[in-house]
């Protein structure tokens, strides 16, 4: 008799993940940004955990970049 093969699939149970928590909002982030604020422990922790608040950051650090430091280019002689 053959034996037939019971394929398992994983349970995402999320156990090797920590939990985010919220969301960083986006006012404070554009304010990180800008002004220079300094993020509190708990924004801190979730930062380091959650990849899309790291990229809403990233997004608004090259959003802002022209007005903090603008960069002049020169034409170059042909």
């Amino acid at each position: 008799m053959k034996k037939l093969l019971k394929k398992h699939g994983v349970t995402g149970n999320r156990v090797d993940f920590p939990k985010t928590g919220r969301h960083i909002h986006f006012l404070r982030i554009l304010a990180f940004a800008s002004e220079g604020i300094n993020f509190t422990e708990k924004e801190d922790a979730h930062f380091d955990i959650c990849r899309s608040c790291r990229l809403k950051v990233i997004v608004a650090l090259r959003n802002l970049s022209p007005l903090v430091a603008p960069i002049t280019t020169m034409a170059k002689a042909a």
